[in-house]
């Protein structure tokens, strides 16, 4: 959240603390702060069509932010001095791309996705949770 609040300048709410340990207080948590404004779902009947138009354009755009976005290997974003020191002088975005915001904060790190690794998957030891390589592109 941090690196679409500050690299690609979106409206997200500030994480204020968060844990990924739940031997803390028993639990994974993240507590940011309220996000301001009106859920769409509430509106979205009453709106006309210019105003759904607008909408589905600020949409799209804010999708395309994360679209345009390159990164060197694929995986989840987290801070550098998160992940394992083995992947950390990893560059964020691959060669060739002209890009260096958030390069010295951000690295790519494990999927984190949970669907991927619940279940019987958590048993898997010796199992190569990412990041992964990206295929060569040229720019």
């Amino acid at each position: 959240m941090d690196f679409a609040r500050t690299i690609l300048h979106l409206p997200v709410p500030r994480v204020l603390a968060w844990s990924a340990n739940s031997d803390e207080v028993g639990s994974e948590y993240i507590i940011m702060d309220k996000s301001v404004g009106v859920e769409l779902q509430t509106l979205w009947e009453d709106m006309n069509g210019a105003m759904t138009i607008n909408t589905i354009k600020d949409i799209l755009d804010t999708e395309s932010k994360f679209s345009s976005s390159i990164f060197s290997q694929i995986g989840g974003i987290y801070y550098k001095n998160d992940v394992h020191s083995s992947i950390r002088d990893r560059p964020l975005y691959p060669e060739g791309v002209d890009v260096n915001e958030g390069s010295d904060l951000f690295r790519i790190g494990p999927l984190p996705d949970w669907d991927t690794w619940r279940g019987e998957r958590a048993l898997l030891v010796d199992v190569d949770r990412g990041p992964c390589k990206t295929f060569p592109q040229s720019f």
